[in-house]
Protein backbone atom coordinates (compact mmCIF):
# COMPACT_ATOMS: atom_id res chain seq x y z
CA UNK A 1 0.00 0.00 0.00
CA UNK A 2 0.74 3.70 -1.10
CA UNK A 3 -0.27 6.62 1.05
CA UNK A 4 -0.32 9.76 -0.65
CA UNK A 5 -1.16 13.46 0.88
CA UNK A 6 -1.89 16.46 -0.82
CA UNK A 7 -2.39 19.57 0.98
CA UNK A 8 -3.56 22.03 -2.32
CA UNK A 9 -4.38 19.47 -4.95
CA UNK A 10 -4.73 21.06 -8.21
CA UNK A 11 -5.17 24.49 -6.99
CA UNK A 12 -8.37 23.74 -5.28
CA UNK A 13 -7.36 24.37 -1.89
CA UNK A 14 -8.42 21.16 -1.31
CA UNK A 15 -6.66 18.12 0.90
CA UNK A 16 -6.59 14.69 -0.93
CA UNK A 17 -5.32 12.11 0.92
CA UNK A 18 -4.73 8.74 -1.40
CA UNK A 19 -3.92 5.38 -0.73
CA UNK A 20 -3.11 2.95 -3.92
CA UNK A 21 -3.46 -1.10 -3.38
CA UNK A 22 -1.47 -2.94 -6.13
CA UNK A 23 -2.33 -6.48 -6.63
CA UNK A 24 0.29 -7.71 -8.74
CA UNK A 25 3.04 -5.54 -6.86
CA UNK A 26 3.72 -3.00 -10.24
CA UNK A 27 0.64 -1.56 -10.83
CA UNK A 28 -2.28 0.20 -8.68
CA UNK A 29 -5.46 -2.01 -9.38
CA UNK A 30 -7.94 -0.01 -6.68
CA UNK A 31 -7.36 3.81 -4.93
CA UNK A 32 -8.90 4.76 -2.19
CA UNK A 33 -9.04 8.79 -2.28
CA UNK A 34 -10.70 11.66 0.51
CA UNK A 35 -11.23 14.85 -0.94
CA UNK A 36 -11.61 17.33 2.38
CA UNK A 37 -11.11 20.87 2.77
CA UNK A 38 -8.76 22.59 5.90
CA UNK A 39 -10.08 23.26 9.17
CA UNK A 40 -9.73 27.04 8.18
CA UNK A 41 -12.36 26.86 5.47
CA UNK A 42 -15.28 25.65 8.03
CA UNK A 43 -16.77 29.19 7.59
CA UNK A 44 -17.45 29.06 3.91
CA UNK A 45 -20.82 28.59 2.44
CA UNK A 46 -21.57 25.26 2.03
CA UNK A 47 -22.15 25.60 -2.28
CA UNK A 48 -18.45 27.01 -2.60
CA UNK A 49 -17.15 23.96 -0.16
CA UNK A 50 -19.30 21.45 -2.66
CA UNK A 51 -17.48 23.04 -5.59
CA UNK A 52 -13.99 23.12 -4.83
CA UNK A 53 -14.26 19.32 -3.68
CA UNK A 54 -15.82 18.68 -7.01
CA UNK A 55 -13.62 20.33 -9.14
CA UNK A 56 -10.38 18.13 -6.84
CA UNK A 57 -12.09 15.30 -7.58
CA UNK A 58 -13.04 16.25 -11.27
CA UNK A 59 -8.95 16.40 -11.58
CA UNK A 60 -8.06 13.35 -9.89
CA UNK A 61 -9.97 11.38 -12.31
CA UNK A 62 -8.61 12.59 -15.07
CA UNK A 63 -4.94 11.85 -13.56
CA UNK A 64 -5.88 8.31 -12.82
CA UNK A 65 -8.11 7.71 -16.07
CA UNK A 66 -4.58 6.93 -18.28
CA UNK A 67 -3.74 4.45 -15.61
CA UNK A 68 -6.63 2.53 -16.42
CA UNK A 69 -8.01 3.89 -12.77
CA UNK A 70 -11.89 4.42 -13.10
CA UNK A 71 -14.40 5.69 -10.05
CA UNK A 72 -16.85 3.37 -9.19
CA UNK A 73 -18.26 4.48 -5.91
CA UNK A 74 -18.35 8.13 -4.71
CA UNK A 75 -19.65 8.81 -0.92
CA UNK A 76 -20.37 12.43 -0.17
CA UNK A 77 -20.20 13.63 3.32
CA UNK A 78 -22.53 16.11 4.62
CA UNK A 79 -23.01 17.89 7.15
CA UNK A 80 -26.88 18.18 6.36
CA UNK A 81 -27.32 15.73 3.88
CA UNK A 82 -31.01 16.82 3.13
CA UNK A 83 -30.73 20.09 2.26
CA UNK A 84 -27.02 19.78 1.11
CA UNK A 85 -27.95 17.13 -1.44
CA UNK A 86 -29.54 18.77 -4.33
CA UNK A 87 -26.72 20.95 -4.71
CA UNK A 88 -24.41 18.14 -5.56
CA UNK A 89 -22.51 17.94 -9.53
CA UNK A 90 -22.40 15.13 -11.16
CA UNK A 91 -19.19 13.97 -11.96
CA UNK A 92 -17.39 13.95 -15.20
CA UNK A 93 -16.31 10.76 -15.26
CA UNK A 94 -19.34 8.66 -16.61
CA UNK A 95 -21.22 6.24 -14.75
CA UNK A 96 -20.33 6.30 -10.55
CA UNK A 97 -22.56 4.53 -7.87
CA UNK A 98 -23.13 7.96 -5.38
CA UNK A 99 -24.21 8.17 -2.33
CA UNK A 100 -24.98 10.45 0.81
CA UNK A 101 -24.20 10.34 3.94
CA UNK A 102 -25.63 12.58 6.94
CA UNK A 103 -22.33 13.30 8.75
CA UNK A 104 -20.17 16.23 8.81
CA UNK A 105 -16.43 15.73 8.55
CA UNK A 106 -14.92 16.15 11.95
CA UNK A 107 -13.11 19.60 11.06
CA UNK A 108 -16.84 21.03 10.77
CA UNK A 109 -16.73 21.70 7.23
CA UNK A 110 -19.74 20.97 5.28
CA UNK A 111 -18.76 18.33 2.73
CA UNK A 112 -15.78 15.78 2.07
CA UNK A 113 -16.04 12.91 -0.79
CA UNK A 114 -14.67 9.51 -0.36
CA UNK A 115 -13.89 8.41 -3.96
CA UNK A 116 -12.97 4.31 -4.75
CA UNK A 117 -10.89 4.12 -8.12
CA UNK A 118 -11.15 0.10 -9.66
CA UNK A 119 -8.66 -0.93 -12.40
CA UNK A 120 -11.04 -1.73 -14.66
CA UNK A 121 -12.07 -2.63 -18.43
CA UNK A 122 -15.31 -0.66 -18.75
CA UNK A 123 -18.06 0.69 -16.06
CA UNK A 124 -21.77 0.61 -17.02
CA UNK A 125 -24.93 2.01 -15.39
CA UNK A 126 -27.09 -0.87 -14.15
CA UNK A 127 -29.97 0.95 -12.92
CA UNK A 128 -30.58 4.54 -11.25
CA UNK A 129 -28.10 4.15 -8.24
CA UNK A 130 -25.91 0.94 -9.56
CA UNK A 131 -23.03 0.53 -11.62
CA UNK A 132 -21.37 -2.62 -12.98
CA UNK A 133 -17.56 -2.56 -13.01
CA UNK A 134 -16.05 -5.46 -15.29
CA UNK A 135 -12.56 -6.75 -15.55
CA UNK A 136 -11.18 -9.95 -16.17
CA UNK A 137 -14.41 -11.56 -17.18
CA UNK A 138 -15.99 -10.50 -13.54
CA UNK A 139 -18.48 -7.78 -12.61
CA UNK A 140 -18.60 -6.22 -9.28
CA UNK A 141 -21.68 -4.14 -8.76
CA UNK A 142 -21.76 -1.06 -6.85
CA UNK A 143 -24.66 0.58 -5.25
CA UNK A 144 -25.26 4.38 -4.82
CA UNK A 145 -28.46 5.64 -2.50
CA UNK A 146 -31.87 6.19 -3.06
CA UNK A 147 -33.29 9.23 -2.47
CA UNK A 148 -36.66 11.34 -2.84
CA UNK A 149 -36.41 15.04 -4.25
CA UNK A 150 -38.51 17.45 -2.50
CA UNK A 151 -38.31 15.87 1.30
CA UNK A 152 -37.44 19.07 3.47
CA UNK A 153 -34.88 17.52 6.39
CA UNK A 154 -37.38 16.59 9.39
CA UNK A 155 -39.85 14.99 6.46
CA UNK A 156 -37.10 12.91 5.08
CA UNK A 157 -35.52 12.15 8.35
CA UNK A 158 -39.14 11.14 10.02
CA UNK A 159 -40.18 9.51 6.85
CA UNK A 160 -37.11 7.14 5.93
CA UNK A 161 -34.73 6.99 9.03
CA UNK A 162 -36.52 6.26 11.67
CA UNK A 163 -38.54 3.52 12.43
CA UNK A 164 -42.49 3.43 14.13
CA UNK A 165 -41.91 2.52 17.48
CA UNK A 166 -44.55 2.58 19.81
CA UNK A 167 -44.36 4.63 23.03
CA UNK A 168 -44.27 2.86 26.37
CA UNK A 169 -47.33 4.37 27.72
CA UNK A 170 -49.23 2.70 24.39
CA UNK A 171 -48.14 -0.74 24.80
CA UNK A 172 -51.19 -3.42 24.92
CA UNK A 173 -52.49 -4.73 27.20
CA UNK A 174 -51.45 -8.06 25.84
CA UNK A 175 -48.03 -7.01 25.95
CA UNK A 176 -48.11 -5.91 29.60
CA UNK A 177 -49.69 -9.12 30.24
CA UNK A 178 -47.31 -11.12 28.61
CA UNK A 179 -44.34 -9.31 30.35
CA UNK A 180 -45.67 -9.72 33.48
CA UNK A 181 -45.76 -12.70 33.17
CA UNK A 182 -42.67 -13.79 31.82
CA UNK A 183 -41.37 -12.07 34.81
CA UNK A 184 -42.72 -13.95 37.89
Amino acid sequence: MEYILSSNYAGSGARVAISRFAADGTKASEVHAIISLPDQDSGEQPEAQIGRIARAADSLITELEPAGLRPVMARWLLSDAANLAPLLPGLTCGPVATSVIGQAPLNYTHCALWLYFMATDKVERIDDYSVAASRRGRSHIFTGSASISGLDSHKATTAHCMPRVPHPNTVSAQMKTVTSGASK
